[in-house]
């Protein structure tokens, strides 16, 4: 298991690059996803499998480069695995859904180790890239060398992983996936995961602007350059567009 928490070297390519993931429940996306991103980006794109058809895979490798990457099936609790008062909380924080969702989440920072790139930018493909992401590679030119969306809260911090920013090397994103490891039975996504991280280790996240992972339930009238489809209803515009 401890393998899984480091950078792998294997694929290793350097050079800056985008990396994205699916599995056969989310593939529609994917043909959405590149034809936004491709209008106003040339770099390289890895695409992640976790599961997707056949006819999917040799669609990604036109693209890009494919990796195939699956957690072993122990590694994230099941529903049936947490408290009935938890599953309930979590419920009313997310929808039902959120049982569909989670293991994928929880995917992420294990993901992004895996990554060829020297500066990696991770992007959900329920992301509509209206605009460059290049700039983005700049954020994660830190200490930490970990960039997404940072919110401080009265009450808490709120985080969104929508797209993430990552350094090559940074332990940032190990410490992550052994938050992952250690608190996956109480933690309700990557992202609750990550805070659970920053309390054991001093990750200084660099604040994302914005404009590069809009929520789909903000609101404004200026321009933005990445907007997040997010949820039940994101997947529905997104679907509306397609058709």
């Amino acid at each position: 298991m401890a393998e899984i928490t480091k950078w792998n070297q294997k694929n290793y390519t350097g050079g800056d690059g985008v990396i994205v993931a699916s599995d056969m429940k989310q593939e529609w996306i994917l043909k959405w996803w590149w034809d936004h991103y491709s209008k106003h980006n040339d770099s390289p794109v890895t695409f992640f499998d976790l599961g997707m058809s056949k006819s999917a895979l040799i669609w990604c490798e036109s693209k890009g480069t494919v990796i195939p990457f699956s957690l072993p099936d122990s590694t994230i609790s099941k529903k049936s695995d947490i408290p009935p008062d938890v599953q309930k909380q979590w419920e009313g924080s997310y929808s039902e859904r959120i049982w569909d969702c989670r293991i994928e989440w929880m995917h992420k920072p294990f993901i992004i180790l895996q990554s060829p790139y020297d500066r990696t930018i991770w992007i959900d493909i329920d992301c509509e890239v209206k605009n460059s992401l290049s700039p983005l590679f700049e954020y994660c030119n830190t200490d930490d060398g970990i960039s997404l969306i940072k919110l401080n809260l009265k009450a808490n911090t709120v985080i969104n992983s929508g797209v993430v920013v990552a350094k090559r090397l940074a332990p940032a994103f190990t410490y992550w996936a052994e938050a992952v490891l250690e608190k996956h039975h109480v933690t309700m996504s990557d992202e609750t995961a990550l805070i659970e991280a920053q309390k054991k280790h001093p990750i200084k996240i660099n604040p994302l602007p914005f404009g590069f992972n809009f929520l789909n339930f903000w609101k404004t009238n200026s321009p933005v350059n990445v907007y997040h489809h997010g949820g039940g209803a994101g997947k529905r515009e997104i679907l509306k567009q397609i058709k």
